[in-house]
């Protein structure tokens, strides 16, 4: 599992791969990816944290 621990950690990151058994945790943090090819998990928060105060927003382009 990858958990990303602060803010823009991989801003920009072309070609984000998680695999089947793979999971990225965004950990409450944003990011910006221009591209994830996705087979495995993303968990915008992490497990056991408090609810996250602002809004999750996920665009597909």
């Amino acid at each position: 599992m990858m958990v990303l621990g602060v803010d823009y950690a991989i801003a920009n990151t072309s070609n984000v791969a998680i695999s089947k058994d793979g999971t990225l945790n965004l950990g409450g943090h944003s990011q910006r990816l221009r591209e994830i090819n996705n087979k495995g998990t993303i968990l915008i928060n992490s497990y056991g944290k408090a609810l996250l105060t602002n809004v999750a927003i996920i665009v597909r382009r």
